[in-house]
């Protein structure tokens, strides 16, 4: 009898605290369904229609989690608010995110939504996710952006936020990704960056950040991705850069870096793409023949000398090899296409010499080549072959000898071949007349002999011919 009425006792209580917890959560979905409904209300005419179907209904408890872009856990909870590129304007002042407790994942990515970011929304500390990207969001990033303790991934880029990220921001040591790109943010970038570890993204871009990278950034070893183009950072590119030796895409473009580029970037075993161009670098370029993955290496306008290293010829996937307006000396990689994979190259405005390189002839994937404005030598007449996909050849104001090749007027899309100012003798070929596409033929200042060949002069798209 005791044992019968102690289970009944504890029976009962037990059914009473879950009958409790039952209500308590259908009161919380209730109340995340009608802020939701009160958010919508408040965006434009079109926004609302494009919600169309979220409509409160007598079981209200479990309807929402069938709205457009509404996700909910087992105990219909919502978790998820995914909305991108949904043409939604209006605010987001008037969504209770603090209604929300069980959110994980926001995605409001490509919309129309503007105004300042709710201080509401830092209050979800399961939320794991926040997208909202690419609005016309206003104001600053609160420093309580901290209290998004279960954050990994945040979207801020394509926003018109300004002021400085708040110091707690790089505190946050679960981030995984970080765009804040693309935006009015000011300031530099702190030593406490380093804090980032589990960083595998970071997109601080087409800002007005200022000073240097600071050295620990070495720290951010699993970083993959660096994008910090166009800003107004200065100063050396920090050694520890070759600590990251899981970087694929560095971006560094449009700057106002310095200094001569750190040996410790052959380290960087895994990169696909190195974009250094317009800064004010400096000095030799490193060997980066270890980096054998590397798909484009733009180093245009720079100060950049000295020969290149003879291990550019182990990047045998280049598909765009940028070297143009420096000061680089000696010969071009000789087998810079020996992959067959080079699409544009070029060396514009530099002090090269030497021949053309040897594997241009067989490069059936090339498009476009810009080698004027050197020092090269050598026979032009067989330095090219037939090029499918060759659209655009400048090679004017170098030292070229040798015939014009009758092969151009085999490449379909040639639309433009300079070879302007070299030295090169014999006649105009004819043939040339069969390229279909060609709109500009340079030849001048070269000791050509003979007449213009009919075939150029009656040809409509060769009336640019000199």
């Amino acid at each position: 009898m005791y044992i019968y009425s102690l289970f009944h006792q504890s029976g009962s209580s037990f059914f009473k605290s879950t009958s409790v917890s039952f209500v308590v959560a259908a009161a919380n979905v209730n109340e995340e369904a009608e802020a939701l409904i009160k958010w919508k209300l408040g965006l434009d005419n079109k926004s609302q229609h494009f919600l169309s179907s979220w409509q409160l209904e007598g079981n209200r408890s479990s309807s929402h989690c069938s709205w457009l872009g509404v996700g909910c856990d087992e105990l219909k909870r919502i978790t998820n608010l995914s909305l991108p590129n949904s043409n939604l304007s209006g605010t987001l002042q008037n969504l209770s995110f603090s209604s929300f407790s069980n959110l994980v994942y926001i995605d409001f990515v490509n919309n129309y939504l503007y105004g300042d970011i709710p201080l509401s929304i830092y209050s979800l500390s399961k939320l794991t996710h926040l997208k909202l990207e690419v609005n016309s969001l206003t104001g600053f990033l609160s420093p309580a952006v901290a209290n998004l303790s279960s954050l990994s991934y945040l979207s801020l880029s394509g926003n018109q936020l300004s002021g400085t990220i708040p110091r707690e921001l790089w505190l946050m040591t679960g981030l995984r990704t970080l765009y804040f790109a693309r935006t009015l943010i000011s300031g530099t970038i702190p030593k406490e960056i380093g804090n980032l570890k589990s960083l595998t993204s970071l997109s601080l871009d087409n800002s007005n950040l200022t000073g240097s990278i600071p050295s620990s950034i070495g720290n951010l070893t699993n970083l993959v991705n660096l994008y910090l183009f166009a800003t107004n950072i200065y100063g050396n590119i920090p050694t520890e850069i070759g600590k990251l030796s899981n970087l694929r895409t560095v971006y560094l473009d449009i700057n106002n870096l310095s200094g001569a580029l750190p040996s410790s970037m052959g380290n960087l075993t895994n990169l696909i793409t190195l974009n250094l161009y317009d800064n004010n670098l400096s000095g030799a370029l490193p060997s980066l023949g270890n980096s054998t993955n590397l798909s484009v290496l733009d180093l245009m306008q720079n100060q950049l000398n000295g020969f290149l290293p003879s291990t550019m010829n182990n990047l045998t996937r280049l598909t765009h090899l940028g070297l143009s307006y420096n000061d680089f000396t000696g010969q071009l990689p000789d087998q810079i296409c020996s992959g067959g994979s080079l699409v544009y190259f070029h060396a514009i405005e530099n002090h090269f010499t030497g021949p053309i390189p040897t594997s241009l002839k067989n490069c059936s994937s090339i498009s476009r080549v810009r080698l004027e404005g050197n020092q090269l030598t050598g026979n032009l007449t067989e330095a090219f072959g037939i090029h499918p996909h060759l659209y655009y050849l400048n090679l004017s104001d170098n030292k070229l000898q040798g015939e014009v090749s009758p092969k151009w007027g085999l490449c379909q899309n040639l639309t433009t071949l300079d070879i302007s100012n070299n030295n090169l003798s014999g006649s105009i070929p004819p043939a040339l007349g069969k390229a279909p596409q060609l709109q500009l033929l340079d030849l001048s200042s070269n000791h050509l002999t003979g007449n213009i060949p009919e075939e150029l002069g009656n040809s409509s798209h060769n009336q640019n011919a000199t």
